[in-house]
């Protein structure tokens, strides 16, 4: 289990045990994979997610995946694309943030957001020196699973070959499987895919994570009564920070 404490409440992924404690606690779990027995407090919200099998040999792993995955990563092999690790976050947060905006995101991202996390690694690939892509890993090593956290790229700079950005980010996928594997790590979790055609975007950005051979699958979130106040109270502020603002 991946456990996070924010300012207002906790987070807890892959959990397979509810607390009794929680009915006072503001608590969300993010893909709940306990029993079915679920006190009737909790609030159930359905979603998909989808778990590579790192158990697997590098060979099975390299199989499974679409043979376009396979192709884009042998090229980016073939053309010199690098892959290195860190935890250099003051490298990637102006990274992720500019391509953040560059899509019209709200979203950015923070040293506190990195580093709230039990081991937060940030991978990259590069090609002649320039980086590519990079992501932030999310590592639990005692439990021997790791998270896909956030992941950005230079795909949207029209200075740059879009064909090597999508070789490359594929490339520092399949690297970060190797590095997991070399640690024991025996689940990578995307945190969330979509399957409906009708949301393109995100429908889009996941048949790209299924391409590496996972499957999807129904996912089951928890939220505390103290956690759907938390919700409620924050989108009523954001509302009035709105207007206020006017």
């Amino acid at each position: 289990m991946i456990e996070v404490n924010n300012r207002f409440y906790t987070q807890r992924f892959f959990a397979k045990k509810l607390r009794l404690s929680d009915l006072f606690r503001a608590v969300t779990y993010t893909q709940y994979e306990g029993g079915s027995r679920i006190p009737f407090w909790y609030k159930k919200i359905w979603g998909e997610s989808s778990t590579l099998d790192l158990s697997q040999s590098e060979e099975q792993l390299f199989k499974a995946m679409k043979s376009n995955t396979r192709n884009e990563i042998k090229r980016a092999i073939k053309e010199g694309c690098t892959f290195g690790y860190d935890k250099d976050y003051n490298s990637f947060i102006p990274f992720f943030n500019e391509f953040a905006k560059s899509k019209g995101l709200k979203e950015r991202t923070d040293y506190n957001q990195l580093s709230k996390y039990d081991e937060t690694i940030i991978t990259r690939a590069e090609f002649n020196g320039i980086i590519l892509a990079m992501h932030a890993i999310v590592v639990n090593r005692e439990n021997k699973e790791a998270m896909l956290l956030l992941s950005c790229s230079k795909r949207l700079d029209n200075d740059l070959d879009r064909r090597v950005i999508g070789w490359a980010n594929r490339y520092l996928h399949y690297q970060e499987f190797q590095l997991c594997k070399e640690w024991n790590i025996e689940r990578f979790e995307w945190n969330g895919i979509c399957t409906n055609p009708e949301r393109a975007e995100v429908y889009n950005i996941s048949q790209f994570k299924l391409s590496f051979g996972s499957d999807p699958k129904k996912q089951l979130n928890l939220r505390t009564p103290l956690f759907v106040l938390f919700k409620i109270v924050y989108k009523y502020l954001g509302i009035i920070k709105k207007n206020l603002s006017r």
